[in-house]
């Protein structure tokens, strides 16, 4: 039997928490897993067509994690940008050489300028908006907490099904 069933209290849905409880423990912690990660997927796609565009580093980026602390018996789930969309961005500038005919800048060239844009490193400054070293503001762009606010009447419900639907998925492989 499911030793941390006691700690999701789901209200309301008495039949559901009875066929949780019956669960073995590996099975258990494998549907609990599943219904979290997909029962946020509305919320992601919400996110994702809110952020805002500038390269789109920080749109392919976005991603749901899930994650597992056993010994305390918690599963929770993010919404956010995920590693590994590391991107070197460029462009070209003229190279100013000196004074020329008029007395005017003669360019010699032109110079590329990169940097890396990792979206890990300022989604939240997009999210919340930001201090620039000028002592400007830079607005916020949410877009996260959005979209989770737009999906939240219905993640419960969301949540309920998916853990329904993996009960029944794992019964029938048990069978």
């Amino acid at each position: 039997m499911s030793q941390a069933a006691p700690g999701i209290k789901l209200y309301g849905d008495g039949a559901l928490m009875r066929k949780l409880k019956a669960l073995p423990d590996k099975v258990f912690g494998k549907v609990v897993f599943q219904a979290n990660r997909r029962a946020m997927i509305p919320v992601l796609k919400m996110a994702r067509a809110k952020v805002a565009v500038n390269y789109g580093i920080l749109k392919k980026s976005l991603g749901v994690k899930t994650k597992k602390y056993p010994r305390k018996g918690l599963i929770f789930t993010v919404v956010g940008p995920r590693s590994g969309f590391k991107q070197t961005v460029g462009s070209e500038v003229k190279k100013k050489a000196g004074r020329g005919e008029g007395g005017k800048f003669v360019s010699r060239g032109t110079k590329k300028i990169t940097r890396n844009i990792d979206p890990r490193f300022y989604a939240h400054l997009v999210e919340g908006g930001h201090k620039v070293k000028g002592g400007g503001f830079v607005q916020a762009r949410p877009f996260i907490r959005p979209a989770f606010e737009a999906m939240k009447a219905g993640l419960m419900s969301r949540y309920k099904a998916e853990l329904a639907a993996g009960i029944v998925r794992e019964a029938k492989k048990d069978a």
